[in-house]
């Protein structure tokens, strides 16, 4: 019922302008909580006007926007990780590198939104003494300061209608589309698992491949709803 809504939302309803295709498809994480990865090709060029208008970066005015404000800091918050709390996974990612972990946070702040060489903008980031607002979180026992630079991007409407995680983004590249197709394409996941207590050392028996399930998605499937969908224009 939330995928049909949210997909009302941005293809009949046009929250963001006229959408010309869209793909999505549904994804389950190891903890079981499922996810939608949605791909949306726009009528109209994406102008940083519009990337503004429609996604921000920054955690909203307590007083002017207290509901927003309190949806995003519940929703919207990654970590804080990188020196903070290493000991999450995106700090064991191979992409994590000095002072920053695998998905890139802490960000650096910014004035203004500047499009980027990867395909991603960076988007409008006001440290504190710029206007920003911040938070503080208590992380390990501590009070940490929490500054836009730890905000997922996201879009105000989309927020305060679904109260849940929904990270909004600009893709200007190739390879998002070939990111969500392999969620469609990369068959069951997998799980590696070993016998204890057996005498014998028996490698083929004391490690065997088998196929990771969980109860969502079960489900989900018991009910035969679909795992993703596309557009006619999209194919094309």
């Amino acid at each position: 019922m939330k995928i049909d809504a949210l997909i009302d939302e941005l293809v009949k309803k046009r929250v963001f302008g006229g959408v010309k295709a869209h793909l999505y498809c549904i994804d389950w994480q190891k903890r079981g909580l499922p996810q939608a990865y949605i791909l949306l090709w726009m009528e109209k060029r994406v102008t940083a006007s519009l990337v503004d208008e429609i996604i921000s970066a920054e955690i909203p005015d307590p007083e002017k926007e207290p509901r927003l404000h309190d949806i995003v800091t519940r929703n919207m918050i990654h970590g804080p990780c990188k020196g903070f709390n290493e000991q999450q996974p995106c700090c064991q990612d191979k992409n994590s590198k000095g002072d920053t972990c695998g998905k890139g946070f802490p960000k650096v702040c910014r004035e203004e939104l500047l499009f980027g060489n990867n395909g991603y903008p960076l988007y409008k980031r006001r440290s504190i003494g710029q206007g920003g607002n911040s938070i503080v979180k208590k992380v390990k026992g501590k009070d940490v300061t929490i500054k836009n630079s730890w905000v997922v991007p996201y879009n105000a409407y989309l927020c305060l209608l679904f109260d849940a995680h929904i990270n909004v983004e600009c893709a200007n590249t190739i390879k998002c589309i070939a990111y969500v197709t392999k969620y469609v394409n990369k068959g069951c996941d997998r799980i590696l698992y070993t016998k204890e207590g057996e005498e014998t050392v028996n490698e083929v028996k004391n490690y065997q491949e088998a196929r990771f399930g969980n109860v969502n998605e079960a489900t989900w499937k018991i009910f035969r709803f679909p795992t993703h969908e596309n557009s006619q224009q999209c194919c094309h």
